[in-house]
């Protein structure tokens, strides 16, 4: 979906595994849980996180469409979730980061910032320090 990803963005989510096909993401009290599909078996599965442990969040678009597709790239230390608006609870999710994560950067201006820039580029969202997956 991705092809010309910034290397910026692409070197620490190759370094990570990738929870594919992200279904649902849902805020809890502390923290947010994730139904996604497996890549080999395509089976169902939930894993939860806290937010201390979300580190870095980049929005990237892909071509072809008039906008984009936008993607938002969440560090989660040794997975990187792949987001999209097609997941259940994604406004929810944006809305809950921007109370629960001081210095996330609210929707309204990153997309702005996303639709200046070319597909494959990112914006930084959010970012702890030197772990920010984007430039």
């Amino acid at each position: 979906m991705f092809k010309h990803l910034d290397a910026a963005i692409l070197n620490p989510i190759r370094r990570r595994n990738v929870v594919p096909q992200v279904d649902e993401i849902r805020s809890t009290d502390g923290g947010f849980d994730v139904r996604y599909r497996d890549a080999k078996s395509g089976a169902a599965a939930t894993r939860s996180w806290r937010w201390s442990e979300l580190r870095a969040a980049t929005a990237v678009q892909s071509a072809g469409w008039v906008g984009g597709h936008e993607c938002l790239l969440v560090d989660c230390g040794a997975e990187v979730l792949q987001l999209t608006a097609d997941a259940a609870g994604f406004d929810a999710f944006l809305m809950a980061c921007e109370r629960n994560l001081p210095g996330w950067l609210p929707a309204s201006q990153w997309r702005v910032q996303l639709m200046m820039r070319q597909p494959g580029e990112g914006v930084e969202v959010f970012g702890r320090g030197g772990n920010s997956t984007s430039n």
